[in-house]
């Protein structure tokens, strides 16, 4: 967790990272507004403060291609986490559907990096949005897929994850 003095560290850095990029002061600005805008969201994300969490990622969202494919990746995951909890906290019907498309990106981008336990992740969270959609059977398929990817790396963490969103919404 981190403290409030950590909190106002993380954002004064990542504001002043895209006062620099927008003057002008400072080379590389596609890539260094992207990560200070990945870092806003996930700083604005863990604080609950969901639609910043959300403007900051989709300002963000246009990732340079000089961005590692593991970094894609994983934004993608933040991404559609964030619209998650926005949709779960706001009952946003919008930011649901927006969160499944974002998270079907990280998956595939997972599945064509061959990274398993990303692919696991986003399948995870596809499984509870399904389950806010209503549609078990879909998310019972989710998981059964990210259980299969986590077996197929011997993540054992990622297998107790799965069993455990499978207990806590009853699929199975």
């Amino acid at each position: 967790n981190l403290s409030r003095s950590d909190e106002r560290e993380i954002e004064s850095c990542a504001r002043y990272t895209l006062e620099m990029v927008r003057l002008g002061v400072t080379t590389g600005g596609p890539l260094l507004s992207f990560l200070a805008l990945w870092c806003l969201g996930r700083l604005r994300s863990r604080q609950g403060r969901h639609s910043e969490a959300i403007d900051a990622y989709t300002q963000g969202r246009n990732v340079p291609e000089s961005v590692p494919y593991v970094q894609k990746i994983c934004f993608h995951l933040d991404f559609g986490l964030a619209l998650l909890r926005c949709a779960s906290a706001e009952k946003n019907e919008q930011a649901l559907l927006i969160a499944i498309a974002v998270l079907r990106v990280a998956e595939d981008l997972g599945i064509k990096a061959e990274d398993h336990q990303s692919v696991a992740k986003a399948q995870i969270n596809l499984a509870q949005a399904m389950v806010m959609r209503g549609s078990q059977s879909e998310a019972m398929f989710m998981l059964s897929e990210a259980k299969r990817h986590a077996a197929f790396i011997g993540d054992q963490a990622m297998l107790e994850r799965v069993l455990m969103v499978q207990s806590h919404f009853h699929l199975g």
